[in-house]
């Protein structure tokens, strides 16, 4: 134990992912003890929502309407030693357009005002908010037929098809996202998109992350049919992890659940 309590936990554990804190935290009951405090700490999903004022609320709200959170700041929740580059990050929200009434009256409770609110696309609607101390904040609004997941697959990089939602959160690409690797997405490839290709692949790389183009991509890893995943759970007056991943969650990715669902269906290993 005086072995163990010498080391300081948040500067080696921030420099991995969530999955390796808890899988460490799994090797002995002296560890899961002094882990504990520490995954409290980085992980409680409650506390990470700090840009608002009544975070289980809107947890609450997420449950309700089918809503997540997305981009960077969802990458952020999984990989904490990125955290520091994306305090001035937007926090990226996505609904379905028939909840988005709700999601609006939620956020102006939360003292965010409507900025505004972008040209719809066949897909979307985005809406700009942000609050008093300048925080920004960016809902978008799903047409019916463009499900979240058909949207996550759309995304211009591997990395950032990572999710929290009120139930809990998954990171798609985890086995190369958890080793600060990734990809841009196909639709990244026309020359049109070689400057912000070569932009993005440079703020990832300040983050940590080695960026490749679509050809060159881990096929293995992107064929992949798990993710991993870890559920909320209430205990008491705090958000804890009741984490699930023991080892990996099959994520359905036929077109028959993207139509039926908006959501990502799992279901335990036996």
């Amino acid at each position: 134990m005086e072995t163990l309590a010498a080391i300081p936990f948040d500067l080696v554990f921030d420099q991995l992912s969530l999955r390796e804190a808890l899988q460490a935290s799994y090797i002995s009951h002296s560890w899961h003890t002094l882990l504990l405090p520490y995954l409290q700490s980085r992980y409680c999903i409650s506390r990470y929502l700090d840009c608002f004022p009544d975070s289980k609320s809107v947890l609450k709200i997420m449950r309700e309407t089918n809503t997540v959170l997305s981009g960077s700041r969802a990458l952020a929740y999984f990989v904490p030693s990125i955290r520091r580059h994306v305090q001035s990050s937007d926090w990226d929200f996505y609904v379905p357009e028939s909840n988005r009434e709700l999601v609006h009256q939620e956020l102006l409770s939360q003292g965010y005002s409507l900025i505004k609110e972008k040209a719809a696309t066949e897909q979307f609607t985005v809406v700009n908010y942000h609050n008093e101390t300048g925080t920004k904040l960016q809902l978008v609004c799903l047409k019916p037929f463009w499900t979240f997941p058909a949207c996550l697959k759309n995304f211009h990089s591997s990395i950032v098809q990572n999710v929290i939602s009120g139930f809990g959160c998954y990171s798609v690409y985890w086995k190369t996202t958890f080793n600060m690797e990734g990809w841009f997405g196909e639709k990244m490839e026309p020359l049109d998109y070689e400057k912000y290709r070569a932009a993005q692949a440079q703020k990832f790389a300040e983050r940590g992350f080695r960026m490749v183009r679509w050809p060159d991509r881990n096929v293995e890893a992107g064929q992949g049919r798990h993710i991993f995943a870890a559920y909320w759970r209430r205990k008491g007056n705090s958000d804890i992890m009741e984490d699930l991943y023991r080892d990996e969650f099959e994520m359905d990715l036929t077109v028959g659940a993207y139509l039926q669902e908006d959501y990502i269906r799992f279901r335990r290993h036996n």
